[in-house]
């Protein structure tokens, strides 16, 4: 069992815990047993999967298996409440040419908070889109909190960080182009057969070479006192409209 803060494993895993640390070693943690059992059953190995001792009959699929402290496993941990289960799982790799094939995307525009971020990427999967593209220094969807947020949908769904000119591309390829903007019309088309949903961040918005690109501009009324909707429920409205819900 490792006891020791000095440990390399230790030491590996709290790394996992920086953007810097996940892109340089191409890694990211899951914290949870329903995660990391979730991951089991849809036949996804962990590079490695820690345990606290009180968990150390549970198994899941991984390479290996470490036993370490709770004491550490509790200092490693983002969540408030730590089960003492962490999977470390190798990050997916996809290309633009897989989103060519696609029907529905989302695109995440700037959009730089990191549960905002997680909760759009479960929302795409829960309403059946194919694709989530992200542009314009979006939060890291591996950080643990993006994870958390969406429950471990990035295991379900293609991601590609990419730039402005995968829209181009995706424009010249059939698809309309469809952004949420507070200036677009309450009544613009969602039902298109390909088409790429455009969601920006809640301070700026869509950005201007984004919203050159869109066909159309769709906006959500607001019939309270209040002057917009997070992020996160704004996307995940106009998804399930544009699927028909």
């Amino acid at each position: 069992m490792i006891t020791s803060k000095d440990n390399d494993i230790y030491k590996q895993l709290c790394k996992l815990f920086s953007k810097k640390g996940r892109d340089k070693s191409g890694l990211y943690v899951l914290e949870g047993a329903k995660f990391v059992n979730d991951a089991s059953e849809m036949g996804i190995t962990a590079e490695m999967v820690v345990l606290t001792q009180s968990n150390a009959d549970k198994i899941y699929r991984t390479k290996k298996t470490v036993i370490m402290d709770k004491r550490l496993i509790d200092r490693l941990s983002d969540t408030v409440s730590p089960q003492g289960v962490i999977g470390v799982y190798r990050k997916n790799s996809y290309q633009a040419e897989e989103f060519v094939c696609m029907n529905r995307i989302l695109c995440l525009d700037g959009v730089q908070n990191s549960e905002n971020v997680g909760a759009l990427i479960r929302c795409a999967v829960c309403a059946g889109y194919e694709g989530v593209l992200l542009i314009n220094a979006c939060a890291d969807y591996y950080s643990p909190k993006a994870v958390r947020a969406c429950v471990g949908s990035i295991m379900k769904i293609k991601i590609l960080n990419t730039d402005i000119q995968m829209l181009t591309r995706l424009k010249s390829e059939g698809f309309k182009v469809i952004g949420a903007d507070v200036n677009g019309s309450e009544t613009a088309c969602l039902d298109y057969t390909k088409q790429v949903l455009i969601i920006g961040s809640e301070a700026n918005g869509i950005s201007i070479e984004a919203e050159k690109l869109c066909d159309e501009l769709v906006r959500i009324p607001i019939y309270g006192k209040c002057e917009s909707l997070n992020a996160a429920v704004a996307g995940g409205i106009l998804m399930y409209k544009s699927v028909g819900y």
